[in-house]
């Protein structure tokens, strides 16, 4: 099947979409290459439209599959794609799809960030909260963006298999919705051990910001704060403190 090239008007909207504010108007994202191109298709997340550079390698038959499902695929000149990559070496491929609606579950457990900021570490985090079937994830005020490309490409499509739940107050959901979890925090200045925690019933983690760790705001709703012992540095990378809380609670998460 033909593939048509981009129009003008098409590469002006998804160039715009490496900002924030574009990404928030539209209620679009861009994801870059063939592995997440795929795991979008594999989770039912369905793109607008796809763009394929001239001289691109599908070796995952991406372009058959996605013209089969009715999604136009455009072909751009390896210039002119590359100046819509934000990647600095791009791999031939990049979808535009509609940002996730999402809503708050409040009978499933979940892991909270209070203001993670590093779009890595968030990235890393959601990827962690996915393979260890954690799927509630609630991002607080002061959180990098969800569709940054730097997060998108640190969730290796994780994306696409966790309720991601983007939330202007925290505390509201904690005093709300969330109100009958028992809700524990991270925190260096803690006594208990994260091997001592045995959560039963509904139950939330609490990730602090990288510098200033949970703050006071949200701290007055953790009923059980936990360190993770070591000590040889100064503290872990939120991320890996994350990945290591999520590790021990998945073994006793339910709902």
């Amino acid at each position: 099947m033909a593939i048509p090239p981009i129009s003008i008007s098409l590469r002006k909207l998804t160039r715009s979409l490496r900002q924030k504010k574009y990404r928030d108007r539209e209620g679009l994202f861009v994801i870059e290459g063939s592995r997440i191109c795929l795991d979008a298709l594999q989770n039912a997340c369905r793109p607008r439209y796809a763009i394929v550079r001239d001289n691109f390698e599908d070796h995952l038959g991406l372009r058959a599959e996605y013209q089969s499902q009715g999604i136009q695929v455009y072909q751009a000149p390896s210039t002119i794609f590359n100046q819509l990559c934000d990647t600095q070496s791009p791999q031939g491929i990049l979808a535009v799809l509609p940002q996730k609606q999402t809503q708050l579950v409040g009978d499933e457990s979940f892991i909270a960030l209070d203001g993670v900021a590093d779009p890595g570490n968030l990235g890393s985090i959601l990827r962690s909260a996915a393979w260890f079937d954690f799927p509630q994830v609630i991002l607080g005020p002061g959180c990098a963006d969800l569709y940054n490309s730097k997060t998108l490409r640190s969730t290796m499509g994780a994306l696409f298999a966790i309720n991601a739940v983007q939330t202007g107050s925290l505390t509201d959901e904690l005093k709300g919705p969330l109100k009958d979890h028992t809700v524990y925090g991270a925190s260096l200045q803690a006594a208990t051990s994260l091997e001592e925690i045995r959560p039963s019933g509904l139950f939330g983690i609490v990730i602090g910001n990288e510098a200033r760790g949970i703050s006071p705001e949200v701290s007055q709703f953790i009923q059980q704060q936990f360190v993770i012992p070591g000590g040889k540095t100064e503290s872990l990378n939120a991320a890996v403190a994350a990945g290591i809380s999520l590790y021990h609670f998945a073994r006793y998460r339910r709902g």
